[in-house]
């Protein structure tokens, strides 16, 4: 994905976290062989702030960007699974879906790139939006409830 002059890493094996709205495009190809599974998750920024603060570094947070890709790692993959197949059920996704996005949201933002001082710290439209993957590319659109 191009933003400008900066590209950013957004594939099966990166996240992509944005935190203002923008439209944005990507391209994929799947098959039999090689399925397609995205997932997105829109992110409260209350969640966030209220993360920050019990991590204790929302007083050093300043936004380096207000986009950003970073490497999936296991830990948010798993959590990305565990969400997907919570989400298969009403009850399931209504109770533990929104424990699961908090723990993603946690994972992100203490995860290899350290986003709890980059772009999902502050944001100027009040929303925060994060992805997750689960073996594929996937795409954010920012909203509020699960």
């Amino acid at each position: 994905m191009w933003l400008g002059e900066r590209e950013y890493v957004y594939d099966p094996e990166h996240l992509l976290v944005l935190s203002v709205p923008m439209p944005f495009e990507c391209q994929t190809t799947a098959s039999e062989e090689e399925p397609l599974l995205g997932l997105a998750i829109g992110v409260d920024p209350i969640l966030v702030g209220e993360l920050l603060l019990e991590m204790g570094d929302a007083a050093n947070a300043e936004p380096s960007s207000y986009v950003s890709s970073t490497a999936v790692n296991e830990e948010v993959m798993d959590a990305s699974v565990r969400l997907a197949e919570a989400l298969a059920s009403r009850s399931a996704g209504r109770i533990l879906g929104p424990q699961i996005v908090r723990e993603i949201v946690y994972r992100v933002l203490t995860g290899e790139e350290g986003m709890s001082s980059g772009c999902w710290s502050r944001s100027p439209t009040g929303t925060a939006t994060s992805p997750a993957c689960s073996g594929a590319s996937t795409q954010t659109t920012p909203t509020t409830s699960m």
